[in-house]
């Protein structure tokens, strides 16, 4: 463990040099750091930008936690040692990752929604989320020109076009929660490498396997040739395989449950990529305008 921690403040240290990193933390302390609170609800949105800024620097500490771990897995294990590579360590961090990138989507809504006086707990209690955020959508656009207009339509952009990337890690999100476990293979990922399923099934939809399984397994011409009761056996033999007890099975793998390691690892990287460049553009344009920029 000491080996992976000193990986990981390697890469805290090279993660802190990107420019995208240095302009957030720049203008979040600057905002974050403002002590004269007038009554203003503008200075609401201080409070979302706060957990804003903390929350980007902890998805940016689990990325760097996540590199660390691969490489400390696969510097001790090789690939052909066992039949797949799912690492408590790695899972563990990526799942940290899935929940913290969405997360700092809403988070940085409402600070928007704070700083336009849009945004009421009471008024919207009960609400849907969805239906709260269409109509903070249509509201937000109707307000007074300010430098948090430009930034926050390419909010907006973002979230309503939602990149190919963000669509996967928002699946991968939701399958941890309510569904089966989302696992990251540290080397490459096969369809054997994943658990089979029993689903039961009706007479009828065994017959349709079985018939498929007769037409996959043999040759066109090889089937020509085969007369009725050759073809009535081996489809037996098949929907026989299926049949235990009085009823049918069929044995099913999930799709897309393991991701492999350098796909999960370019998707962390865009969506974290797209999130610096956004929430640098938010606090640059919050500490130009009032009362930010004439609070010190």
């Amino acid at each position: 463990m000491e080996n992976f921690y000193k990986k990981v403040d390697a890469k805290l240290r090279e993660f802190s040099k990107q420019p995208a990193y240095k302009r957030v933390k720049k203008y979040s302390n600057r905002a974050t750091n403002i002590v004269t609170i007038p009554w203003d609800w503008r200075f609401n949105s201080i409070l979302y930008a706060s957990d804003v800024a903390n929350v980007l620097d902890e998805l940016c500490y689990e990325l760097c936690r996540m590199k660390a771990a691969h490489e400390c897995y696969v510097a001790q294990q090789s690939s052909p040692s066992r039949p797949r590579h799912v690492p408590f360590l790695l899972n563990l961090v990526i799942g940290n990752i899935l929940f913290r990138a969405p997360a700092l989507i809403e988070k940085l809504f409402l600070a928007f929604a704070c700083y336009f006086n849009y945004h009421d707990p009471t008024k919207f209690k009960g609400k849907k989320k969805d239906n709260l955020r269409e109509e903070l959508q249509r509201e937000l656009l109707k307000r007074e020109k300010t430098p948090l207009k430009k930034v926050l339509k390419k909010f907006l952009n973002l979230i309503t076009k939602e990149p190919a990337h963000w669509k996967k890690i928002k699946e991968y999100r939701h399958m941890k929660i309510h569904y089966l476990e989302p696992k990251v293979d540290a080397y490459d990922v096969r369809p054997e490498h994943d658990w089979v399923f029993t689903k039961r099934i009706s007479k009828k939809q065994a017959l349709a396997i079985a018939e498929n399984k007769f037409q996959t397994g043999y040759p066109v011409e090889e089937r020509k040739q085969f007369s009725a009761a050759r073809k009535k056996r081996h489809i037996e033999f098949y929907l026989s395989n299926q049949k235990i007890g009085k009823h049918y099975y069929s044995w099913i793998r999930p799709d897309d449950r393991l991701i492999e390691y350098k796909v999960f690892e370019l998707l962390a990287k865009r969506c974290t990529d797209d999130l610096l460049n956004i929430v640098g553009d938010f606090f640059s344009a919050l500490a130009q305008s009032e009362p930010f920029a004439s609070s010190r």
